[in-house]
């Protein structure tokens, strides 16, 4: 055998009995065949120490940056409070404009002139598309401010869990 099969066959199989002799002759291969069994014999590490371990997460966690400050308890209360104040003058607001209107089931009922001439006709019909107009716009204000009123209350959940999550 020559150096270059010994060396491989030491690297992949070890030491055989047949290699002895080869190895009492060549100072190469003997020194090869040290190194070798130098490696193997080395205690094989199978990762840091738990300590480093350890220390490492220590410091990531004293030292990871902050991704936002949570909101103080105070500012959402205060937030809350003008939420619910400005609801309920908006109630009343709407509630006092309502009172002064009759209802549509008195007003269905009311008795009409009689209309006699195609003017009058015209006019009434101008009058009653006047009413239908204010009272789709009335109901899309409604609508409006029910849809503000429901995205706000959104914002607060999210603010309260953002709030009790930290």
């Amino acid at each position: 055998m020559n150096c270059k099969n010994i060396q491989d066959e030491l690297l992949l199989n070890g030491m055989k009995e047949d290699m002895q002799s080869h190895l009492a002759e060549c100072s190469e291969c003997r020194e090869f065949s040290k190194i070798v069994e130098g490696m193997n014999n080395l205690n094989q590490v199978d990762g840091p120490s738990p300590e480093l371990d350890n220390k490492v997460l220590e410091y990531a966690r004293n030292n990871r940056p902050q991704s936002r400050q949570p909101i103080p308890f105070y500012i959402l209360t205060a937030v809350a409070a003008l939420l619910i104040i400005s609801f309920t003058v908006l109630m009343t607001k709407n509630t006092a404009n309502d009172s002064g209107k009759e209802t549509g089931v008195a007003e269905a009922i009311k008795p009409q002139k009689a209309i006699d001439t195609p003017e009058q006709k015209a006019q009434t019909a101008d009058a009653m598309q006047e009413e239908l107009d204010d009272a789709l716009d009335s109901l899309w204000d409604d609508e409006l401010m029910n849809a503000d009123i429901t995205a706000i209350e959104g914002e607060l959940f999210v603010l309260s869990a953002e709030l009790y999550s930290n």
